[in-house]
């Protein structure tokens, strides 16, 4: 009898065990779900065979997490190196440690995205652009999609991600502009970035997104406690080869210290005090501490660290699969070794609150560690405002390009005629309405060049425009030492070489011999308030106003009735890829000798976009020119004329009857 008695109650404390754990899952659900939105930060994977525990507690709560939560991994995904080409010895080696981080990715329901990090551009060195465009195509083929590794072909952004309503992510590669070696931008004339320029549009970013929730994401960090900030522990100093191998255990008392005081003050590239590294760093510090609704988060520490300086909360979140030496500094509200990630969870009364999460062989089932509130405030509904617009006249204006290209006799004789007239004569000009064009267009973002003013519309349909001003600024294209001297003086003369309105001319001349083009038309842009923040920047501006190629214009003759107009560093990977994709030579050599015959010399890769089509086994490209500001460029002037010798440059060819 009290056999049975026991058995039926055995029975039942398993019935109220299975009840009670059933009830524990649902508040643990429930507890997640409370959030508007949550983001699971984890950096410094590279190694993941040693941080298993911390791999089984990520994929236990991902597994729990809702649709609305996303998952980002701050870079150095593969160590020590990134990815090395398919034919590498080391190829399949890195595939395998990459596989387990991208099924975690695979099973997740949320937003998923990777940035790259230093050990993924080949550790910062000669093969770095190769290798971050590796582990880029390796990820997308395995996941089948495209937005995951951003910025993508190793552009440096910034690059705008909403997670949620009023949750933006502005993400961008530092390691690009910390980079010496080969990287896209740097060979372009008239399109070269600095990191000066990105920090410009992450500016633009950050005030466009100054009434929401905004992370700003790396893989370095800004402020750090660690080693990269130039923090060592007393084995570091005795045993400084440990930084090198873990098991270089070499004694070097008194000289051990030098090689962390090198790295504390001067520093080698991936370190704060890195003179080129710390003007980054302290220009973000500064542009980050106008905005009490962004939290900047990174990784490339092998720590967890929570900085709290100017109101402003630094996150570093670094301890995916290794972990260093980290101390408790002056403004560090908490710093750890263990290995984990962490969370910021997002509520619909406006609080945004971090969590430490580890899990090793101290707390094998995973602890939280750490939790602090990071801000409070009431986020603002998208498009809550409409702006008040100023009166629009209907009839066209009559407006000159530009009148700061007069020159006396001598000046032409030394600098060339050029088209100075043509700049200074008046002409009249439509009134840009944005409310009104195609239906009515949206501002997206600032583009173009370092020598014109763009800016990005979308229009309801989804298909996009850009106006671009006539006015040239080639200062910018200068270094920063050059830019107050009588280089800068000269260069903008020289914009009086181009024809103000060479891009008008081109659309009925390439529509006669059959090469793709866009459309563009001559407004005016008042000081227009539906503008927005944008409203100074284009106010009173002469533009050219034309469509953007890209995805489907399929009902475009003049770009091919392409439903699927693609970037060029696509076409370049998808060439890669598949041999059956293909370009159509005779289309790009009837497209290169129409850009020779209107001497248009600006064709980087950027210029073109390509027409995509289906062929029998695989995709056939033809391209689009765009972007036709420096068509019919002249070259008159004795100073011009040496300057395009061939011993100089000798792409400064000018208009004339002989190529």
């Amino acid at each position: 009898m009290n056999r049975k008695i026991s058995q039926v109650g055995l029975k039942i404390l398993i019935v109220l065990s299975i009840i009670f754990w059933e009830i524990d899952i649902a508040f643990a659900r429930q507890d997640v779900r409370k959030f508007k939105h949550t983001v699971y930060l984890i950096g410094n994977t590279g190694t993941p065979e040693n941080a298993s525990h911390n791999f089984k507690l990520l994929r236990q709560q991902l597994s729990q997490a809702p649709k609305d939560a996303s998952l980002i991994f701050l870079g150095d995904i593969l160590y020590p190196n990134g990815m090395p080409s398919k034919n590498h010895p080391k190829r399949k080696i890195q595939e395998a440690r990459l596989i387990p981080q991208l099924e975690l990715i695979k099973s997740f329901k949320g937003k998923s995205i990777i940035v790259p990090g230093d050990r993924d551009w080949h550790n910062g060195g000669t093969n770095g652009w190769d290798q971050v465009r590796f582990e880029e195509e390796f990820v997308e083929d395995y996941l089948k999609e495209e937005d995951v590794y951003l910025p993508k072909a190793g552009y440096p952004g910034p690059v705008e991600v909403k997670l949620d309503k009023g949750v933006y992510l502005i993400l961008f590669d530092f390691q690009w502009m910390l980079h010496r070696w080969n990287k896209p931008l740097q060979d372009h004339p008239l399109e070269t970035q600095n990191e000066f320029d990105v920090l410009i549009e992450i500016s633009d970013l950050l005030e466009k997104h100054k009434n929401h929730h905004v992370i700003l994401a790396s893989h370095h960090p800004i402020i750090s406690y660690g080693a990269y900030g130039g923090n060592f522990s007393l084995k570091q100093h005795l045993f400084p080869f440990t930084d090198i191998h873990r098991s270089l255990y070499l004694p070097l008392p008194g000289l051990g210290s030098l090689y962390p005081i090198f790295r504390s003050t001067a520093g080698g590239r991936q370190d704060i005090a890195n003179p080129k590294y710390k003007s980054i760093s302290l220009a973000l510090e500064e542009l980050i501490e106008q905005y009490d609704n962004a939290v900047y988060v990174s990784s490339h520490e092998e720590s967890l660290q929570h900085i709290k300086k100017e109101g402003v909360n630094y996150i570093v979140s670094g301890t995916g699969s290794r972990t260093s030496f980290v101390k408790k500094g002056k403004h560090a509200a908490f710093a750890s070794s263990r290995t984990g990630f962490s969370k910021i969870n997002y509520s619909n009364s406006g609080e945004s609150a971090l969590e430490f999460w580890v899990a090793d062989d101290e707390a094998p089932q995973g602890e939280k560690i750490y939790e602090s509130s990071l801000y409070k405030r009431q986020v603002l509904k998208e498009n809550i405002f409409e702006f008040e617009r100023d009166y629009l006249k209907n009839q066209p204006i009559k407006i000159a390009a530009s009148n700061q290209y007069s020159a006396s006799n001598i000046k032409k004789r030394l600098l060339g005629s050029n088209y100075r007239d043509v700049w200074k004569e008046e002409v009249e000009v439509d009134v840009f309405d944005i409310k009104k064009q195609k239906g009515g267009l949206t501002p997206i973002q600032l583009g173009g060049g370092l020598q014109t003013k763009s800016l990005r519309l979308e229009a309801k349909n989804g298909k996009q425009y850009v106006v671009r001003s006539v006015e040239k600024y080639a200062e910018k294209a200068l270094p920063r030492y050059l830019r107050k001297t009588v280089a800068a003086t000269i260069l903008q003369d020289q914009i009086s070489a181009s024809h103000p309105y060479a891009a008008l001319i081109v659309p009925p001349m390439a529509e006669a011999v059959g090469v793709y083009h866009t459309n563009p038309k001559l407004y005016h842009i008042p000081s227009d308030s539906a503008f927005g923040k944008y409203q100074q920047i284009f106010a009173n501006t002469m533009v050219l106003f034309e469509e953007r190629p890209d995805g489907d214009w399929s009902d475009a003759s003049h770009f091919g009735n392409s439903k699927n107009i693609t970037s060029s560093p696509k076409v370049l990977k998808n060439l890669k890829k598949d041999h059956d994709n293909i370009v159509d030579q005779h289309f790009v050599l009837k497209s290169r000798m129409f850009d020779m015959i209107i001497a248009d010399w600006d064709r980087h890769e950027d210029q073109w976009r390509w027409a995509s089509y289906d062929n029998e086994e695989g995709k056939l490209y033809r391209p689009i020119p765009r972007d036709r500001d420096q068509a019919m460029f002249m070259n008159e002037g004795i100073l011009p004329k040496i300057a395009s010798r061939k011993w100089a440059v000798p792409k400064v060819e000018g208009f004339n009857n002989e190529i």
